[in-house]
Protein backbone atom coordinates (compact mmCIF):
# COMPACT_ATOMS: atom_id res chain seq x y z
CA UNK A 1 0.00 0.00 0.00
CA UNK A 2 1.04 3.40 -0.54
CA UNK A 3 1.98 5.95 2.06
CA UNK A 4 -0.18 9.03 2.06
CA UNK A 5 0.69 12.39 3.49
CA UNK A 6 3.97 10.10 5.41
CA UNK A 7 1.36 8.03 7.09
CA UNK A 8 2.30 4.25 7.25
CA UNK A 9 -0.35 1.40 6.91
CA UNK A 10 -0.94 1.35 10.86
CA UNK A 11 -1.44 5.30 11.18
CA UNK A 12 2.07 6.35 12.18
CA UNK A 13 4.03 8.73 10.60
CA UNK A 14 7.86 8.23 9.18
CA UNK A 15 9.03 10.03 12.12
CA UNK A 16 7.09 8.08 14.77
CA UNK A 17 8.06 4.85 13.41
CA UNK A 18 12.28 5.47 13.51
CA UNK A 19 11.13 6.99 17.27
CA UNK A 20 9.53 3.62 17.94
CA UNK A 21 12.40 1.39 16.91
CA UNK A 22 14.65 3.53 18.25
CA UNK A 23 12.68 2.93 21.68
CA UNK A 24 12.60 -0.52 21.07
CA UNK A 25 16.77 -0.83 20.83
CA UNK A 26 17.04 1.12 24.14
CA UNK A 27 17.39 -1.42 27.32
CA UNK A 28 17.83 0.12 30.62
CA UNK A 29 21.43 -0.02 32.05
CA UNK A 30 22.27 -1.86 34.86
CA UNK A 31 22.12 0.16 37.83
CA UNK A 32 23.60 -1.31 41.55
CA UNK A 33 21.22 -0.09 44.22
CA UNK A 34 22.32 -0.83 48.38
CA UNK A 35 18.79 -1.69 50.08
CA UNK A 36 20.83 -0.44 53.54
CA UNK A 37 21.45 2.95 51.76
CA UNK A 38 17.50 3.18 50.16
CA UNK A 39 16.41 2.19 53.39
CA UNK A 40 18.40 4.69 55.73
CA UNK A 41 17.70 7.19 53.48
CA UNK A 42 13.72 6.19 53.49
CA UNK A 43 13.91 6.55 56.85
CA UNK A 44 15.61 9.75 57.52
CA UNK A 45 13.20 11.38 55.16
CA UNK A 46 10.43 9.81 56.23
CA UNK A 47 11.36 11.48 59.72
CA UNK A 48 12.28 14.80 58.53
CA UNK A 49 8.73 15.90 59.07
CA UNK A 50 7.90 14.99 62.62
CA UNK A 51 11.53 16.26 63.54
CA UNK A 52 10.45 19.72 62.10
CA UNK A 53 7.18 19.58 64.50
CA UNK A 54 9.21 19.02 67.33
CA UNK A 55 12.07 21.54 66.69
CA UNK A 56 9.36 24.27 66.28
CA UNK A 57 7.34 22.78 69.11
CA UNK A 58 10.62 23.42 71.24
CA UNK A 59 11.53 27.15 69.87
CA UNK A 60 7.59 27.92 70.34
CA UNK A 61 8.00 26.87 74.10
CA UNK A 62 11.37 28.65 74.21
CA UNK A 63 9.50 31.75 72.96
CA UNK A 64 7.06 31.67 75.38
CA UNK A 65 8.86 31.13 78.47
CA UNK A 66 11.12 33.51 77.57
CA UNK A 67 8.11 36.13 77.05
CA UNK A 68 6.97 34.87 80.69
CA UNK A 69 10.62 35.59 82.01
CA UNK A 70 10.53 39.70 80.69
CA UNK A 71 7.25 40.33 80.95
CA UNK A 72 6.52 42.47 83.72
CA UNK A 73 5.61 41.27 87.16
CA UNK A 74 2.09 41.67 89.02
CA UNK A 75 2.36 44.85 91.60
CA UNK A 76 1.20 43.59 95.07
CA UNK A 77 -1.36 46.16 96.18
CA UNK A 78 -2.19 46.92 99.80
CA UNK A 79 -5.32 46.85 100.86
CA UNK A 80 -6.69 49.21 103.35
CA UNK A 81 -8.86 48.08 106.50
CA UNK A 82 -12.33 48.61 106.33
CA UNK A 83 -14.00 50.61 109.00
CA UNK A 84 -17.22 48.61 110.42
CA UNK A 85 -19.78 50.02 112.33
CA UNK A 86 -20.91 46.28 113.73
CA UNK A 87 -18.87 44.71 115.85
CA UNK A 88 -16.41 41.68 114.92
CA UNK A 89 -17.81 38.27 116.56
CA UNK A 90 -15.05 35.90 117.45
CA UNK A 91 -16.00 32.01 117.47
CA UNK A 92 -14.11 29.53 118.74
CA UNK A 93 -13.65 26.74 117.55
CA UNK A 94 -14.37 23.55 119.46
CA UNK A 95 -11.69 21.08 120.89
CA UNK A 96 -10.54 18.59 118.32
CA UNK A 97 -12.24 14.64 118.70
CA UNK A 98 -9.48 12.51 120.23
CA UNK A 99 -8.10 10.27 117.47
CA UNK A 100 -8.76 6.78 117.44
CA UNK A 101 -6.08 4.28 119.14
CA UNK A 102 -5.46 2.44 115.73
CA UNK A 103 -4.71 5.93 113.96
CA UNK A 104 -1.26 6.20 112.73
CA UNK A 105 -0.10 9.43 115.07
CA UNK A 106 -1.71 7.50 117.88
CA UNK A 107 0.80 4.67 117.04
CA UNK A 108 3.45 6.71 116.22
CA UNK A 109 3.46 8.47 119.74
CA UNK A 110 3.17 5.37 121.64
CA UNK A 111 6.03 3.42 119.89
CA UNK A 112 8.30 7.12 120.36
CA UNK A 113 7.38 6.98 124.13
CA UNK A 114 6.89 3.44 124.93
CA UNK A 115 8.54 1.49 122.42
CA UNK A 116 7.35 -1.60 120.51
CA UNK A 117 6.53 -3.20 123.80
CA UNK A 118 4.41 -0.09 123.75
CA UNK A 119 1.86 -1.65 120.84
CA UNK A 120 -0.92 -2.88 121.11
CA UNK A 121 -2.01 -6.92 120.83
CA UNK A 122 -2.50 -8.06 117.06
CA UNK A 123 -5.99 -8.90 116.70
CA UNK A 124 -5.86 -11.78 114.08
CA UNK A 125 -8.37 -14.45 113.76
CA UNK A 126 -7.69 -18.06 114.35
CA UNK A 127 -6.67 -20.01 111.03
CA UNK A 128 -9.31 -22.94 110.50
CA UNK A 129 -7.64 -25.56 108.12
CA UNK A 130 -10.03 -27.09 105.96
CA UNK A 131 -9.81 -30.53 104.42
CA UNK A 132 -11.72 -32.31 101.36
CA UNK A 133 -13.65 -34.07 104.01
CA UNK A 134 -15.16 -30.90 105.10
CA UNK A 135 -16.33 -29.92 101.83
CA UNK A 136 -18.45 -33.26 101.05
Amino acid sequence: MQEQDGLTPDGLTLGERELESAMKSLSPSAARIDPVAAAFTAGRRSGQRPMHLWRAAAVLMLLVSAGSWFAPARRNVAVQPQQFSEPAVAIQPSPPEPLAAESLQVLQETVREKGLDGLPAENIPAVHVLHADDIF
